[in-house]
Formats: structure tokens, C-alpha cells, sequence
């Protein structure tokens, strides 16, 4: 008897916290929707049109780090090098692809992107 009132407290414990996390999400505020607006205030080198590209998920030869990461997110790997020549940095980003999973590289020197691949899509 005494396994079983351990087991139904476990189970108590479960509920509650589960039951604490969906009250949580529910009082967070939802999340603000980014503008192109908001986007070219932020990156006033920019045309009206590459913020939107951004928003759309464009990426281009020569952009920054950060318009990068408002096109494609943060990455979930980086490697990074650093040598004489400045500092490399390969952004991996991985989604699911039916049961498969494809990756997606961006490749910058010295903060600027030079390159970008895709692999299994």
C-alpha cells in the first residue's frame, strides 16, 4: 500500500506542474508580429524591399549577421575559426523534412555572408 500512495503522490505532482505550465502559457503575452517597418528601423541601410525579404526569409550575398538572423533565426550549431585572416563562421540550421531531416549552412567571414548551402531537401 505504501508503493501505491508514493505512485498516486508522483502522479499528483505531475498534474500539478502540468497544470501550472498551461496556466503560465496562457497568462504570457503573445508574441508581437514584426513589420517591415519595425525591420527597416532597424537596418536603415536597407531598402523597403530587402526588409521585406528579410520577413520573407531571403538571404543574400553580403548581408550581416544580424539581418541573417532575422531572415533565417538563430542557428543551432556554429562553428567558428579565427586566424590572421579574420574570423569564419559556419550557422547550421536543421528542420524536419517529411521523416528526414535537412540542413541548411550560412557561411560568413568577417561578420559578412559569403555563401549558403542546403543539404537533403
Amino acid at each position: 500500500m505504501y508503493h501505491m500512495d508514493g505512485i498516486y503522490a508522483l502522479i499528483g505532482i505531475y498534474v500539478t506542474i502540468c497544470l501550472a505550465v498551461l496556466l503560465i502559457s496562457e497568462l504570457a503575452p503573445a508574441p508581437i508580429p514584426i513589420t517591415v517597418e519595425m525591420v527597416c528601423e532597424a537596418f536603415p541601410q536597407l531598402s523597403d524591399f530587402q526588409c521585406q525579404d528579410l520577413l520573407n526569409g531571403s538571404v543574400w550575398l553580403g548581408m550581416t549577421e544580424a539581418e541573417a538572423m532575422v531572415a533565417w533565426g538563430r542557428p543551432k550549431t556554429v562553428s567558428r575559426s579565427v586566424g590572421s585572416w579574420g574570423v569564419h563562421e559556419q550557422w547550421i540550421y536543421y528542420s524536419p523534412v517529411s521523416s528526414t531531416y535537412s540542413m541548411r549552412y550560412l557561411y560568413f567571414e568577417n561578420g559578412i555572408l559569403t555563401s549558403w548551402g542546403f543539404l537533403g531537401e
